[in-house]
């Protein structure tokens, strides 16, 4: 039995009540913004969940967490990447982790991916009945009445901390007071607070933090609860949407948002003139043009399949592109002007973080591993960066031959 819909005429909550009230064994797959998370159950009770979002992925997770850097993860990706082994065994023969830690993060990780689903306002859904989890998926206990209660929370908590940053373009700054010890106990608290510097907006310091959205959040509201932290009060008077939806909370960097169609037959033939459209350009090999258009119909309708199949043929044809011409995986990024000069110069939070975060040595491979990004994002924003001439390609600089 299989059921395809969206989250915003079946609520998450009421699909897994019916997941669990029924004792339902099977797959619920969730769509949004390009990243897929899978739940698996079996007999009303959750036993697995993945997804393929940066941020959830397992190096993300760790360097979120202050458990590995990014010179750890790069160099246990690039491992991966000849040997094809899980990235954790990787991790724990290198020595950059104990067994114990990473099952303990693995087992957050797990909980984290479920309950972030949460904030979905609006998604794509499959369910499949019967399908089971492969190996490698994350396993995780967790009964029905646990997942609701804390989901109820989850969104609770993140509709009180969205009246508090109504944007994620709002650029906190530190006040004068000294944060109490124990405010900035745990790593990643101290890696937010030490972020906030006054030039970076929030969706800056969630990418430089390798966290994901509501994490960083959430530990902001505690800094701004403490009075170490103050955001500008324009930003603090703007109104809040009453039904607070990740669009219009966050919207898409790429695809500005759309005034909505008036009836469900011109949203129709507004998808169906912007598939004709994508189609046109992808023709005509402008595949970055067409990820624009399609980006406009997918947000205007993530479960349309035709939307979401075209989308990742012009995602692939574009990475392609710029692997085999514009950005070879093995070219080094060097910065053509200095970071200061860039300040003010209108860059996007995934621009930005990649400024942040050229070193001269790491080539465009290595930047896709490091980037809590989705690797087409990454490649889109390097090749801006390479349009507006901010960077320049270089090769690698030849490793020393092995002393005779």
């Amino acid at each position: 039995m299989g059921i395809r819909g969206r989250l915003s005429t079946m609520p998450l909550g009421d699909m897994l009540h019916w997941i669990f009230s029924s004792g339902r064994t099977g797959c619920l797959q969730i769509e949004k913004n390009r990243i897929t998370t899978a739940v698996f159950f079996r007999d009303g009770h959750v036993i697995a969940c993945s997804s393929d979002g940066p941020t959830m992925l397992l190096g993300q997770f760790l360097v979120f967490r202050g458990v590995i850097d990014e010179a750890a993860l790069r160099d246990a990706m690039a491992v991966q990447n000849k040997a094809r082994r899980m990235l954790g065994e990787i991790l724990v023969d290198a020595g950059a982790i104990e067994d114990t830690v990473l099952e303990a993060a693995i087992a957050a990780k797990a909980r984290e991916t479920l309950l972030s689903l949460f904030e979905y306002d609006d998604a794509a859904f499959w369910y499949e009945e019967g399908l089971a989890p492969g190996r490698s998926v994350m396993r995780i206990a967790l009964n029905g009445a646990d997942v609701e209660r804390e989901g109820k929370n989850r969104r609770e908590t993140l509709r009180r901390i969205r009246a508090e940053f109504p944007d994620l373009g709002i650029v906190p700054r530190k006040t004068d007071r000294k944060p109490d010890p124990a405010l900035l106990k745990g790593f990643p608290e101290r890696r937010i607070y030490e972020a906030v510097d006054g030039e970076r907006s929030i969706d800056n310091i969630v990418l430089v933090t390798h966290g994901n959205e509501f994490a960083v959040l959430q530990r902001l509201s505690s800094l701004l609860a403490a009075g170490v932290i103050e955001v500008p009060a324009a930003a603090c008077a703007r109104e809040v949407p009453s039904a607070m939806s990740v669009e219009a909370y966050s919207g898409s960097p790429e695809t500005p948002a759309a005034r909505p169609p008036s009836s469900p037959a011109a949203a129709d033939a507004d998808v169906a003139r912007r598939l004709l459209e994508a189609r046109r350009l992808m023709e005509q090999g402008k595949h970055e043009d067409a990820l624009e258009v399609l980006g406009a119909a997918y947000h205007q309708d993530p479960s349309d399949r035709q939307v979401s199949e075209l989308l990742s043929s012009a995602e692939n044809a574009l990475l392609e592109e710029l692997s085999l011409a514009g950005l070879p995986p093995s070219k080094v990024p060097v910065l053509a002007l200095s970071r200061e000069s860039v300040i003010g110069a209108g860059l996007s939070p995934a621009e930005q973080f990649l400024v942040d975060t050229i070193d001269g040595t790491s080539d465009v491979r290595s930047l896709t591993w490091i980037a809590p990004m989705r690797v087409v994002e990454v490649l889109r924003a390097l090749n801006r960066l390479l349009g507006r001439k901010m960077i320049r390609l270089e090769d690698p600089v030849p490793e020393p031959a092995p002393a005779s």
